[in-house]
C-alpha cells in the first residue's frame, strides 16, 4: 500500500497528495450537495414531486463537468480535458478519470465505449499504431488514475478511491494499486496498514472542511 502513497505522489509530483485528496473530495461532495438541492425543490414544485434518479445523477454530472476548471484556483498544474464529453483532469504525470461506481473499488463497471477503451490495456485498433493501447493515445502517455466513487442524492458522497488499473473480461479493475481517500488522511484502524500520509511523506496534513460551498463554484450547477 506503501509502494501505492509513493506512486501517486510521484506521478503529482509537487503536488501533495494530501492536497489532491482534499480538493477532489470537496468538489465531489459540493457536486452531490448541489444535485441533492435541486433533488429537493423537484418534491416541492408547484406542478407536484418529480424526483428521479435520472434527473439526480445528470444534475451531479454536468456540476462535475462544468465546474472542472475551477480546481486550477488550488491546483495550478491541472489541465482539464473533456475527450468525448467525459472528464479527464490532467496534473503533471497522472491522468485523473473519476467516475460513479456503485461498490468501489471492486464493484462492475458501467462501460460505454469511451470507458471501455481508456480503462482497457488492449492496444487500440489503429492500424499502424498497434503497440499504442486506446488510453495511451488518449492521454497522451501520461499515467491514468482512476478515482472511482459512489454517493446518492439523500447522502451525499459516501467514499472514493483512487488507483491504477485496467478493466477485465468481467467489468471489474484489476488494481496494480489502490487506495481509499478516507484512509490516506485519517489512517482510519479499519484501512490497510501503512496508508497514512504520515507515514509515507514529510509536513504537516492541510485540514479539509468538506462541508458544501456556497461560493460561485458550489452554486454555477443551480
Amino acid at each position: 500500500m506503501l509502494d501505492g502513497l509513493h506512486r501517486l505522489a510521484t506521478l503529482i509530483h509537487p503536488v501533495h497528495p494530501a492536497v489532491l485528496r482534499g480538493v477532489l473530495l470537496q468538489w465531489l461532495t459540493d457536486a452531490h450537495y448541489e444535485a441533492g438541492t435541486l433533488q429537493q425543490r423537484r418534491e416541492v414544485s408547484s406542478r407536484g414531486d418529480w424526483v428521479n434518479q435520472n434527473s439526480f445523477g445528470t444534475d451531479r454530472y454536468q456540476f462535475l463537468l462544468r465546474t472542472a476548471d475551477t480546481l486550477v484556483r488550488e491546483l495550478p498544474d491541472l489541465v482539464v480535458a473533456r475527450p468525448h464529453g467525459s472528464l479527464v483532469l490532467n496534473l503533471n504525470g497522472a491522468a485523473i478519470y473519476q467516475f460513479r461506481m456503485e461498490n468501489p473499488p471492486h464493484g462492475l463497471v458501467r462501460a460505454g465505449d469511451f470507458r471501455e477503451e481508456l480503462l482497457s490495456d488492449e492496444p487500440a485498433d489503429t492500424g499502424q499504431l498497434e503497440l499504442l493501447t486506446g488510453a495511451f493515445l488518449h492521454l497522451g502517455g501520461r499515467e491514468l488514475v482512476l478515482l472511482p466513487w459512489a454517493g446518492t442524492d439523500t447522502g451525499g458522497l459516501r467514499e472514493a478511491w483512487i488507483g491504477s488499473g485496467a478493466l477485465n473480461a468481467e467489468k471489474k479493475i484489476d488494481w496494480d494499486w489502490c487506495l481509499s481517500f478516507d484512509h490516506l488522511v485519517t489512517g482510519s484502524p479499519d484501512g490497510p496498514p501503512g496508508t497514512h500520509l504520515a507515514t509515507g511523506f514529510d509536513g504537516p496534513e492541510p485540514k479539509v472542511d468538506l462541508r458544501p460551498r456556497t461560493d460561485e463554484a458550489g452554486t454555477e450547477a443551480g
